[in-house]
């Protein structure tokens, strides 16, 4: 695992924490946080005394074999598995089991051989110990739920007996390096740097996670007020969002936040009659219909359609109880829109790097809706599924872990998460980081324009105003 820093002019030393390649395929958001550094270093080499405010320490590739998958894959889609046997048959292996058994992008998911030689699937962001807890919380035993029970997230699919099998998963090696920079290094920002297909324009609805730039902001964990699935109202071991945002306030969330606006209506004015039980629960099964296509895809036929099916329902619903949709819900959305409000900075903060951005090429953020001016912006994922088995650096990263005086303590960081348009790279360096002569320099361009604007608003003190 490579790690780079770049010293920085504040005198309390802060630091800004930069990674990528949490998802091997994700090539190019790999990309983005090496032309972050050669820029940063290109700067340096021109003008010494300018520096970035926050000491940057950059780790490009948090899974290196993933990403030599991908890269394999993405220069030889026909071929890349004969040559990988011929020339790292271990590795060979696992990327056969990918192929066969798993119905993801090459390398975005570590395949690990356990001590009785079963292949496994390992969620890499499904990687961090509980909200509140230090990674000493997991010991050997991998990732857990809040109680400390170990999480259940790796598979073994066998393809004859159609059978998905569920075992405990290990902590992975490169996630607890991580983890350890991470309580070492104390940074008050962290960017994470993904990629994200391009969505299909017929699903180009608030809704639906696209590319752009989002924001975990610090939170306090509470289990209780955290695990609820606002949809149905059942546990949600792993969820967070209820305690990150406001969701009836979110524009990211158009029709979770409703179905929470009914929850404590209905809380306050018991008992429903039969006709407005019958409208609510009507729209929770077809939202629950378009959660089954949206875990299988981003572009699963029919997701649309749902959507559109659920917001009437639940405007029937809304008339039934006397809210008018629009007026009473959608009018009234906002930003900032975290659940605390000390955290609003947070959200500026995602909202002044998606702004830099989309003045350079709006068309690479469209998932923050900068040009639709009926509503806010949207800074937060739109979580349309339920949270998966595991806590993500979202859920972690913003919550102030270990004991006061501790050398686990470690105060909440906002986390940052760059959703590159597209995995494609440009090929400006090589599988070694090293910057090429030849590639292709309008990807490039792109690319640059998410490194420079983590250069000149994620590692600046802007005073940013909610």
């Amino acid at each position: 695992m490579e790690v780079f820093s770049v010293g920085g002019s504040n005198t309390n030393g802060e630091v800004a924490l930069v990674i990528a390649g949490i998802h091997g395929s994700e090539l190019s958001g790999i990309e983005v946080a090496r032309w972050l550094f050669d820029m940063l270093t290109e700067r340096w080499n021109k003008q010494p005394s300018i520096k970035p405010y926050y000491t940057t320490v950059i780790i490009p590739e948090i899974y290196p074999e993933s990403a030599k998958l991908a890269r394999m894959h993405s220069k030889n889609p026909n071929g890349w598995l004969k040559d990988l046997q011929t020339t790292d048959p271990i590795l060979w292996e696992k990327a056969k089991y990918n192929v066969d058994n798993v119905n993801w992008a090459i390398g975005r998911e570590v395949i690990l051989k356990g001590v009785d030689g079963t292949l496994r699937t390992i969620y890499t962001n499904r990687q961090f110990p509980p909200p509140e807890k230090p990674l000493s919380f997991l010991g050997q035993d991998g990732p857990t739920d809040a109680t400390g029970r170990e999480a259940i997230q790796a598979y073994h699919e066998d393809k004859k007996s159609k059978s998905s099998k569920p075992i405990n998963t290990p902590m992975l090696p490169e996630a607890k390096q991580f983890l350890q920079w991470i309580e070492m290094l104390k940074p008050v920002r962290i960017v994470s740097i993904h990629a994200h297909r391009p969505v299909d324009p017929k699903l180009s609805i608030r809704g639906i996670d696209q590319p752009g730039i989002f924001v975990d902001p610090r939170y306090g964990y509470d289990q209780k007020v955290c695990g609820i699935d606002p949809v149905n109202e059942s546990a949600e071991k792993f969820g967070t969002n209820l305690c990150k945002f406001d969701i009836i306030q979110d524009p990211a969330f158009p029709l979770v936040g409703f179905f929470e606006l009914l929850n404590q209506r209905v809380a306050k004015n018991p008992p429903l009659n039969l006709e407005q039980k019958t409208a609510i629960q009507t729209a929770r099964q077809t939202f629950g219909e378009f959660r089954k296509l949206n875990r299988a895809g981003t572009d699963a036929p029919g997701q649309r359609k749902l959507l559109d099916l659920t917001e009437s329902q639940l405007k029937d619903a809304a008339k039934l109880l006397s809210i008018d949709y629009d007026k009473d819900y959608l009018k009234k959305k906002s930003f900032p829109s975290t659940k605390d409000k000390t955290s609003y900075v947070d959200d500026s903060l995602a909202y002044k790097i998606a702004e830099f951005i989309a003045s350079k090429k709006p068309e690479l953020v469209p998932g923050n809706w900068l040009a639709q001016k009926s509503l806010p912006p949207v800074v937060h994922y739109s979580a349309s599924s339920r949270a998966p088995d595991g806590y993500s650096l979202g859920d972690w990263g913003p919550v102030t872990s270990g004991s006061p005086g501790g050398p686990e303590y470690r105060l909440g960081a906002p986390v940052i998460t760059v959703e590159v348009f597209d995995y494609k790279e440009s090929g400006a360096f090589d599988d070694q980081g090293v910057k090429q002569t030849r590639y292709i320099q309008e990807r490039a361009n792109e690319l640059r324009i998410y490194a420079e604007a983590l250069m000149t608003v994620f590692l600046e003190p802007l005073v940013l105003q909610p």
